[in-house]
C-alpha cells in the first residue's frame, strides 16, 4: 500500500515537472523568436492583440484564415505572433466593418484604402453595392459564423442549434457548408489547439454538427435512379464530419449517397461500393498525416475496387499522402467545390 502511494506521488510530481517544462519551452521559443527581430518588429501574442483591437480571438482567426486579411508569423509551437502593422490593420478593419462594410469586401484592401473607408461615412453609397446583393449569403454566413463561435465559447448548445437552423433557412446549401459549417469546425479545432478552448467545446460542437448534418442527409430526397457514391473515412481516420458534409453536398447535387461513417477497413468500403454499383468512392483524411498504415490501406482499397469506380480523396491531411494518391490514380479533392466538379465529370456521357 505504501509503495503504491509513493508511486502515485512520484507520478504526479513527474507530471507536474513535465507540464512545467513544456510551458517553459513554449515561452522560451517565443522569446527567442521575438529576439530574432528588430525592436521595430516586436511581435504580440493573440491575447495581447485581442485586448488591443477589441476583437475576439475567434474573429481574428476567421479574418485570417477565411478572408486573408492578415498573415501573422508563427512560433515553433505554431502560436501566432503579430507585428505592430498587423495590429493597426486589424483595428482599421474593425472600424470599417462596424461602419457597415462586409469583411469579405474589404479584407484584402490596402491600409490606405481602409483608412479612407474609416474616415468616409458616405463611401459605401458612392462606391459599393450591398454585400447581400453582390455576394449572396456571404455576409450573412460571416455573421452566423461569429454567432456560432460565441455559442460554442459559452458552451451553450441551445444557442448553437438555432444559429445553424437559421443558416439552413437563409443560405444555399453550398454557402451553408463552405462558409458556415466547415469554417466553424476549423476555427473550433484551431482554438482548441491554441489552448483557447477546451476539449469539451470541441466535443459539443462535433456532436451538434454531426446531428445537424446527419438529419439533413436523411431528409434529402434523391431519385432512386440517381448514381451512387460512397463516402467514408478509412481505417485510423476518426474525424468524419468533413466526409459527412461532402456527402450532404453530393446528395443536394442529385447523387444517391452511401455514407459509411469513420474508421472503416478498405475491404468494407470496397464491399459497399461494389454492392451498390457506385460510380465513385470519396474519402476524407484529416488526422494523422503520417500514418504509414494508411498508405497501405489506400493501396488495398484501390486493388479491391473495379476499374470503373473512381476514387477521390480530400481533407486536410490528404496532401501528406499525395505520392500514394498518385500511385493509385486517385483524384485529389482540395475542397467541396473540387469534389462537386469531380462527381460532375462522372455523370457526363462517355465518348
Amino acid at each position: 500500500m505504501t509503495s503504491t502511494i509513493c508511486q502515485c506521488k512520484v507520478y504526479n510530481i513527474g507530471l507536474f515537472f513535465w507540464k512545467s517544462y513544456r510551458k517553459f519551452v513554449d515561452i522560451y521559443l517565443t522569446l527567442m523568436y521575438v529576439r530574432g527581430v528588430t525592436i521595430e518588429e516586436t511581435r504580440f501574442p493573440m491575447k495581447a492583440v485581442s485586448k488591443r483591437t477589441g476583437l475576439t480571438p475567434d474573429v481574428i482567426r476567421v479574418w485570417e484564415r477565411r478572408y486573408g486579411a492578415i498573415n501573422p508569423n508563427r512560433t515553433a509551437t505554431n502560436r501566432r505572433l503579430f507585428n505592430e502593422e498587423e495590429v493597426r490593420r486589424l483595428i482599421l478593419l474593425k472600424r470599417v466593418v462596424e461602419a457597415g462594410h462586409g469583411i469579405g469586401r474589404v479584407a484584402r484592401l490596402p491600409d490606405g484604402k481602409l483608412a479612407e473607408l474609416s474616415d468616409s461615412s458616405n463611401f459605401h453609397e458612392r462606391h459599393m453595392t450591398p454585400d447581400r446583393v453582390d455576394m449572396p449569403g456571404d455576409g450573412l454566413a460571416a455573421e452566423l459564423l461569429e454567432a456560432s463561435l460565441k455559442a460554442v465559447r459559452a458552451l451553450e448548445l441551445e444557442a448553437l442549434v438555432p444559429v445553424l437552423n437559421r443558416g439552413l433557412l437563409t443560405l444555399s446549401r453550398p454557402v451553408l457548408l463552405e462558409n458556415l459549417i466547415l469554417p466553424l469546425l476549423r476555427e473550433v479545432g484551431e482554438a482548441w489547439h491554441d489552448g483557447d478552448l477546451r476539449i469539451a467545446h470541441e466535443h459539443m460542437t462535433s456532436h451538434v454538427v454531426r446531428t445537424f448534418l446527419g438529419d439533413l442527409l436523411l431528409k434529402t430526397n434523391v431519385p432512386s435512379s440517381a448514381p451512387d457514391v460512397v463516402f467514408a473515412t478509412p481505417a485510423g481516420q476518426k474525424h468524419e464530419l468533413g466526409a459527412l458534409a461532402a456527402a450532404l453536398m453530393a446528395a443536394g447535387d442529385g447523387w444517391k449517397t452511401t455514407y459509411l461513417g469513420a474508421d472503416l477497413p478498405a475491404e468494407e468500403i470496397a464491399a459497399a461500393a461494389l454492392h451498390n454499383h457506385a460510380r465513385a468512392v470519396c474519402l476524407s483524411l484529416v488526422y494523422p498525416g503520417d500514418d504509414s498504415g494508411l498508405a497501405t490501406e489506400l493501396v488495398r482499397l484501390h486493388s479491391f475496387l473495379s476499374k470503373d469506380i473512381a476514387l477521390g480523396i480530400g481533407g486536410t491531411a490528404a496532401g501528406s499522402y499525395r505520392y500514394t494518391l498518385e500511385s493509385i490514380g486517385a483524384v485529389s479533392l482540395a475542397d467541396i467545390g473540387s469534389m462537386r466538379m469531380f462527381l460532375a465529370t462522372l455523370r457526363e456521357p462517355k465518348p
